[in-house]
Order: C-alpha cells, then sequence, then structure tokens
C-alpha cells in the first residue's frame, strides 16, 4: 500500500468513526427523549471540522520535537548498559551506523553547491520517513564511537532544520477575522447577550486558533512552494486584501459654492466602512474552511 493511500485511508478513519459514534449518541438521545437536541448538531460539527484536526495537528508538532535532542557517548553508554551490551560499539557497530547514514544522505534528491561544495538535503516527505527509519536503527544500535555519533548529529540536524515547521500563510486574513472577532465580541459585552458571545468564539474565534495552527508547513515543503508558479496565490489572501482596501477606499466629496462656503459630503466613507465590513464578514464567516484546506495542505496529503 502506498504512502498516500495509507494516508488517505488514516484521514478516513479519523474523521469517520468519531462523527459516526457521535451520530449514534444523538439518535440514543433522539429515542430516549423525542428529539435530538440543537447542540448536537454544533458538537459534531466542532468535532469533525476543529477538535480532531486540532488534536493530529498537535501530536504532529510533538512528534517534529522527537529529534531534537543532541545524541552523545555517554547517553548511548547507559542505553548499552541498560540492554546488557557491551559498553562500547563494536567496529562492526560503527560501520553500520555510518552505512545508515550514508544511505540517508543517498536518498536525499535536493542538492546545491555552495563555495564549490555540494550539500544534499530531504525535498519529499517518502525521503523523511525513510531518514526516520535509519535515524532509528542507529538509535537502536547506540554507537559510542566520537566520529560516528558526530556524523548522526550533524545529519540530525539537517533533518530538524528542514523540517522545522514556520508559519506559511498571509497575515491579511488573520488582522480580518481578528477584526471580526473583536467586533462580535465587543457587541457581545455590550449587549450583554451570551449567546452572541458563544457565537463569535465558535465561528470566528476558534476557526482563527485552528488557521494559525494549521499555517505551519515544513521548511522543505515551503522551499518547494516558493519555486512553484502558484507561490502566494491565495484566495483567502486575495479576498481579505480586497476588504481591507475597500475599508480604506472612502473618500470625502467637497462642495464650493459662489459665495466662497463649501460642504463636505462623508457618505463615501460610510459606504466603504459598510462594504469592508461585509466583505470581511464573508472572509471570516468561511475561515474554517481556509483553515481545513491548510490543514490538508500541511500536515496530510503533503509530499
Amino acid at each position: 500500500m502506498n504512502s498516500r493511500l495509507r494516508t488517505l485511508i488514516t484521514a478516513a478513519v479519523i474523521y469517520a468513526v468519531p462523527l459516526v459514534v457521535l451520530y449514534a449518541a444523538g439518535l440514543i438521545i433522539q429515542k430516549v427523549f423525542g428529539s435530538m437536541p440543537p447542540v448536537m448538531g454544533y458538537v459534531i460539527i466542532f468535532w469533525f471540522f476543529f477538535a480532531l484536526p486540532a488534536i493530529h495537528m498537535i501530536l504532529t508538532r510533538m512528534a517534529d520535537k522527537k529529534y531534537a535532542m543532541e545524541y552523545s557517548a555517554e547517553g548511548f553508554k547507559a542505553e548499552r548498559n541498560a540492554s546488557g551490551r557491551d559498553a562500547e560499539s563494536s567496529a562492526e557497530e560503527n560501520g553500520r551506523c555510518q552505512e545508515l547514514i550514508d544511505g540517508v544522505y543517498q536518498g536525499w534528491t535536493h542538492k546545491e553547491v555552495i563555495d564549490g561544495q555540494e550539500y544534499v538535503k530531504p525535498a519529499k516527505r517518502r525521503e523523511i520517513s525513510d531518514s526516520v527509519q535509519n535515524i532509528e536503527d542507529i538509535i537502536k544500535i547506540a554507537p559510542t564511537n566520537g566520529e560516528t555519533i558526530a556524523a548522526f548529529n550533524e545529519l540530525i540536524y539537517i533533518l530538524r532544520d528542514n523540517t522545522k515547521r514556520q508559519f506559511d500563510s498571509n497575515t491579511k486574513i488573520l488582522v480580518v477575522i481578528g477584526i471580526v472577532f473583536a467586533l462580535t465580541i465587543i457587541g457581545a459585552l455590550v449587549q450583554k447577550e451570551a449567546m452572541f458571545f458563544g457565537m463569535g468564539l465558535f465561528f470566528f474565534g476558534v476557526p482563527m486558533a485552528l488557521y494559525v495552527l494549521s499555517s505551519f508547513a515544513p521548511t522543505y515543503l515551503i522551499e518547494k512552494r516558493q519555486k512553484s508558479v502558484t507561490r502566494g496565490f491565495s484566495l483567502a489572501g486575495i479576498l481579505a486584501g480586497i476588504s481591507i482596501g475597500i475599508l480604506g477606499s472612502g473618500f470625502t466629496v467637497r462642495t464650493k459654492y459662489s459665495d466662497g462656503s463649501t460642504s463636505d459630503d462623508h457618505s463615501g466613507h460610510f459606504i466603504a466602512w459598510a462594504l469592508g465590513l461585509f466583505a470581511m464578514g464573508a472572509v471570516a464567516a468561511t475561515m474554517f474552511i481556509w483553515a481545513i484546506i491548510n490543514y490538508l495542505r500541511n500536515y496530510v496529503f503533503y509530499k
């Protein structure tokens, strides 16, 4: 089974199983009480679109930090003693570790020449998966040779540097949804409406947090996208930019009369503000869609 199909099946199971459980719970409640509570639908939507992706992204970020440490001879000696092996690794074990390290470099396809020296690094998700398998094998061997450990730590550093996740999205989107979210919360506090406060959190606050979390992509993936002709194209970002532009496009019409007096018409500003806020609301209302798209691009179906 190839990695894409395995990922697709995994994602389907992650989404479907809890959804079926929640729906079954709703049917049981409906049978017992005669009707399904309205909140059940919100719970299902929340779980399907927010909770599971958030859990998956948090676990992924935690897994990314697995090789954050630097390995040492003392640490590997302790591992060997704990498993009942000789404290020092043999020449055969050191040689096997070097073969695994060389195998990782040979499997990486991104090559670049700097100051006449060629460097390689991972360019695909599959290459990273293969690298991790070799790294795990080296850790199991636990080499104590200084040169081998130095080469191993250098390999870990390159892998960590290229798989580190960085924010990769349009900040205008965050500005738009932040404004809409703030206005919703302020309105709820002024009107003292708990329902508006909850709706603001559910429809704007949670999607905004999910969008930020889903916008972190591995460094190697960002570098690949920078070379793509579609790099920088974001429908949500374009809409957010347009809405901000409309908000600031108001103008004042000044009329000068024959007696030298003038009058100003500021209605253009109010129209621009109304249209800009409406456009912002449209972008913010669909934020959960952009968050899910980012999640699938950066955590599930990326290569």
